[in-house]
């Protein structure tokens, strides 16, 4: 479970697009857990993180006068719904525990672990934004099931170039590959 008291409220920023697929497995994982659920659904996309979009998320937000103490929040879905929502949760009363459930691979090792959430501005991206690390971060790989290939892809490429990055030397060893035919 995330941050907040068993028993109490979930509010969770959803992708529309996860929401569709997966609403019987989401709503599954909250019953028990928590008195009453909360899905606000979001529509993912790099354009979707505005001003407008977090305008949207904070008003939510205090419509359902989150409590930091007692309330879980989560994001699920891909990166621009955790960026959006994670720098909403760190603004929002100063901060509020937030649970980042990403649902795609680039997500997985990029977005739910690193320490930034933006929204882009006037043309830039990720302009304005946060260094906050979520609460937790729980990762289900059979969101990863229902993903277009291009988005393994691009998760994999993500991953071998994190992999270069940490440690230059994998260049040498996938080079060494091609030459043993």
């Amino acid at each position: 479970y995330g941050p907040g008291k068993f028993g109490q409220r979930a509010i969770v920023f959803i992708d529309e697009g996860v929401w569709r697929l997966h609403t019987q497995k989401v709503s599954t994982a909250f019953e028990g857990a928590y008195s009453s659920v909360h899905p606000v659904r979001l529509i993912a996309g790099e354009e979707n993180k505005s001003w407008d979009c977090l305008g949207k998320v904070l008003s939510a937000m205090n419509a359902l006068q989150i409590d930091r103490r007692s309330d879980a929040l989560y994001a699920v879905g891909g990166g621009s719904i955790l960026d959006l929502v994670g720098l909403a949760a760190s603004v929002y009363r100063r901060g509020v525990p937030l649970t980042k459930v990403p649902t795609s691979l680039m997500a997985q090792i990029d977005a739910a672990i690193g320490l930034k959430n933006a929204i882009n501005f006037e043309c830039s991206k990720n302009l304005i934004g946060s260094f906050t690390p979520p609460h937790s971060v729980l990762v289900d790989l059979a969101f990863l099931d229902t993903l277009p290939q291009r988005h393994i892809n691009n998760g994999m490429a993500e991953i071998i170039k994190l992999g270069l990055v940490i440690d230059a030397s994998l260049l040498h060893a996938v080079s060494d590959l091609k030459t043993c035919k």
